[in-house]
């Protein structure tokens, strides 16, 4: 008997020291428990070791941590550690993509109650900012544990002292920046932004008291109900809206009318404030609509702060048309997801500014976001995301989206279904907004391959294997060996299988039907096609066996682009014309024993739509958007350099965004010139001076011809940053005021001063008006329209002189407060002139309903 009891004692032993060691379920702190900071300790550019950084770990619970059974999972877009440079007591690898797990060692020593530890290591790239830090932590404990968010979890603020000689912007550097910057009268502020073609004042007001009285011919019936809603907002008597023609006091009319201005017939308006009314009179609808949203802008702003009960205009006789006829916002919803009602009010405030594609990215590596027919898996797998070890019911956690696939906890998950995408069709289709949506395709197709994987082993399970075999978009036997721009190793679709093809035949089909239901304008699909990876298909047999039966395409290299035959095979099919990303109309050659590439004559002939986008200053591209218009292509104008505004506003490490091609404010867009990109060509991606003459070298320039092929420019919002609606429109907000005002309104006369300094001084002469429309009308108006817009309050700039406070901000009419004695400034601390001060001073930008920036501190 004493021999048993030994034994069960020994084994209840061994069991309890197992399962200490392991840190099974019970026996190790809950997430909620460990508290995790992240920081860059320093920076060294030149060293293979570029940043150093560590992990610090507490336990805050009542169990240790101990040296096995658990993983944390965490995101974070510019990690690549250097192995060597881990500590012993844990490895951190990466999973795809920029999803890492970081798990111990037997040399960890485990973490006890209350115990704190730091892991240094290094990485291979710059750490700029705290977009770069790790986010979406989470851990698992033992193989089969229920994932929980490590809620105690801080990346530090970046060091002004680490990134010391880096031109990280300063309150005295804010400050010289907005130096010429001067608040103009009032009086002479444009009051519509973009600007019109012409604007001729007349003297006297046009008051409305009582009833409004909207006319309107009977094609503009939808202008008319939009103008109505409009009013019944801001204006507290009646609004009564009848087909007809009769002006009158207290009438607004809307009628066609031959209008051709700015070398246009197209969107063109004239509209007229009198003692008549106010008529509204436009080539086609959409011109109306744009004259309908220049008499908005025309309102007081305080119509936008609560209702009134009379409505005062000055006559005013407007003669107004676009400059381009593609004046284009893109968004994507894959990398982190966007809800509908966030995309019908941006279509709102695009409207407002008078743009009118939409480019929908709704798919990507990261997710597949619209529902299709008859394939369910593409949003039930390819449009969440969530721990997983085997991605068969949803994707890795990407860019922060943590644990869980819940949408209403992670913007990493959603969809739209049908019905959300027809109405949003018809709202954009009601504001005179084409939405071009894209499909990207044979990369960035990773969401589509594990959603097809998942409907091939769903078949396969039930021994149909000709539909389990249908839309399947992989090769399982492909072994080449590629890296994606996002760090991924298989998002690329095989373009042997026909049931590729079968695929996005199926697709395009939904598509077609849900914009016909709609009755929204389908003319092109974006195909995406961009940045296919290196060494893709090399190693599959069954692109082999396609090249093997297909010897016209000759070797690996055309595969690309006999994919793009059939994709636009299958447009063609149906009356659509193909779009994609500049790379679809680009070949290798080699010229002079050097691999370039060049515009690729074989798709002119079936009208190719190219986005360029790779211009950034100083890498060799600048010219391409003219290069490919010169040659016969239609292009818009993406460039990076100018146009994407997922990139940060400026180098603060507190900026959201990336910086791979630089950084983009509000100035950027506007002092774009798309017609002669050169004409303001200034400072690199790093704010190094350009040598202009060099760079202009071997460039080309838009021929006329070629203007015949630029349809104009778009800004770009990528979203990997971007994780709901306040940071969309923080980061999209005020910079597209500069793409609105290049898009639509007229060369600027400073662009055709030939004497380069002269130039840049009308430019900066324009660009002090722009930013006083900015802060004394826009932004104001922007705190209210449209339920208010989370639009970026800049830093104020300060310095102290001899013991004299001065301040100034980049969007004259917005507030600046001060504080002195350690307090955060408040609205009722205003700075006005420049003030005697000691010690430190805080101060912040406020706008007119409250908000404010971050803070800004200066010292004598």
């Amino acid at each position: 008997m004493r021999k048993y009891i030994l034994f069960f004692t020994a084994l209840v032993s061994f069991l309890l020291f197992r399962n200490c060691a392991t840190n099974s379920d019970g026996n190790h702190p809950k997430g909620s428990e460990i508290s995790i900071t992240w920081e860059l300790l320093s920076i060294q550019p030149e060293s293979q070791h570029k940043s150093r950084v560590a992990f610090t770990f507490v336990n805050n619970g009542r169990r240790p941590l101990g040296n096995s059974g658990w993983v944390i999972y965490f995101n974070q877009i510019s990690e690549h550690v250097i192995p060597e440079s881990l500590p012993a007591e844990i490895r951190i690898e990466n999973i795809t993509g920029e999803y890492y797990k970081l798990y111990p060692t037997r040399d960890f020593q485990p973490l006890k109650p209350g115990q704190c530890k730091t892991f240094e290591y290094s990485l291979s790239n710059i750490v700029l900012r705290k977009s770069d830090a790790p986010v979406g932590l989470y851990i698992v404990f033992g193989d089969s544990g229920e994932p929980q968010l490590i809620t105690d979890y801080l990346a530090k603020p970046i060091s002004r002292e680490v990134l010391k000689g880096l031109n990280t912007p300063t309150p005295e550097s804010r400050f010289e920046e907005n130096r010429n910057l001067t608040q103009l009268p009032n009086d002479e502020v444009p009051k519509i932004l973009p600007r019109p073609y012409r604007v001729i004042p007349e003297t006297g007001t046009l008051s409305f008291t009582g009833l409004i009285t909207i006319r309107y011919q009977t094609e503009l019936e939808n202008e008319a109900n939009f103008l109505a809603v409009f009013l019944k907002s801001v204006y507290r008597n009646e609004i009564r809206i009848q087909e007809g023609n009769e002006p009158g006091p207290n009438v607004i009319q809307l009628k066609m009318a031959n209008v051709s201005l700015n070398n246009t017939t197209a969107e063109a308006y004239i509209l007229a404030i009198n003692d008549q009314g106010v008529q509204i009179r436009g080539s086609d609808p959409a011109g109306v609509f744009y004259g309908i949203q220049s008499l908005i802008a025309l309102l007081p702003i305080d119509v936008f702060r609560e209702t009134q009960s009379a409505l005062e205009l000055d006559f005013v006789t407007i003669e107004d048309a676009p400059r381009f006829p593609y004046r284009g916002l893109h968004l994507d919803v894959s990398r982190n997801f966007h809800s509908r009602e966030s995309v019908k009010k941006l279509f709102d405030l695009m409207s407002f500014y008078k743009l009118n594609k939409f480019h929908f990215h709704l798919t990507d590596d990261e997710g597949w976001r619209l529902a299709i027919d008859g394939l369910p898996e593409l949003t039930e797998v390819g449009a969440k995301r969530g721990h997983t070890t085997s991605e068969e019911n949803k994707l890795y956690p990407a860019y922060g989206s943590g644990p869980f696939s819940d949408p209403e906890k992670s913007w990493g998950t959603g969809h739209y279904s049908r019905e959300d995408f027809i109405e949003i069709l018809r709202c954009a289709t009601a504001r005179h907004i084409e939405v071009i949506l894209e499909i990207d395709v044979p990369g960035h197709a990773r969401a589509a391959i594990k959603a097809m994987d998942a409907r091939y082993r769903k078949f396969h399970a039930l021994g149909d294997l000709q539909k389990a075999q249908e839309y399947l978009l992989r090769d399982f036997e492909d072994k080449s060996e590629y890296s994606s721009a996002q760090d991924y190793s298989d998002n690329v679709i095989c373009v042997g299988l026909e049931s590729s093809y079968n695929f996005i035949e199926a697709v395009i089909e939904s598509i077609i039907s849900m914009y016909r239901e709609a009755d929204a304008p389908l003319i092109t699909i974006h195909s995406g096609g961009d940045e296919v990876p290196e060494g893709s298909w090399e190693k599959s047999p069954v692109c082999k066996q396609f090249l093997d039966d297909h010897p016209e395409v000759e070797d690996v290299e055309n595969l690309h682009a006999y994919f793009l035959k059939r994709f636009n095979k299958i447009l063609m099919s149906h009356n659509l014309i193909t779009a994609g990303w500049e790379e679809i109309v680009l070949r290798k050659v080699i010229r002079e024993d050097e691999e370039k590439l060049e515009p690729n004559p074989e798709f002119l002939d079936n009208k190719f739509r190219a986005y360029v986008w790779n211009a950034v200053w100083g890498w060799g591209g600048e010219d391409l958007a003219y290069r490919l218009a010169n040659f016969g292509y239609s292009v818009v104008m993406c460039n990076a350099s100018n146009l994407y505004f997922d990139l940060a506003y400026d180098r603060d490490p507190d900026e959201t965004g990336l910086n791979w091609s630089g950084y983009v404010d509000t100035r950027k867009p506007f002092e774009l010139v798309p017609l002669d990109i050169f004409k303001t060509a200034d400072k690199d991606m790093h704010g190094n001076l350009l040598n202009v003459e060099e760079l202009m070298r071997g460039k080309v320039r838009l021929s006329g011809a070629g203007r015949q092929n630029f349809l104009g420019i778009q800004g770009q919002v990528w979203s990997e940053t971007i994780r709901g609606p306040e940071k969309l429109e923080y980061m999209i907000f005020p910079k597209l005021l500069g793409l609105a005002e290049r898009g639509w309104s007229a060369n600027p006369a400073w662009v055709d001063i030939q004497n380069r300094d002269a130039r840049f001084a009308a430019l900066e002469k324009d660009w002090n008006i722009f930013v006083n429309m900015l802060g004394q009308r826009e932004m104001p108006r922007l705190d209210y329209l449209f339920g208010g817009v989370n639009y970026r309050i800049p830093l104020p700039g300060a310095i102290v002189e001899k013991g004299l406070l001065k301040a100034n901000v980049r969007f004259p009419g917005l507030t600046i407060q001060y504080t002195t004695d350690g307090s955060e400034p408040d609205v009722y601390s205003e700075y006005s002139v420049p003030v005697k001060v000691s010690g430190q001073v805080k101060l912040k930008t406020f706008s007119l309903n409250g908000r404010s920036s971050r803070t800004s501190l200066v010292s004598e």
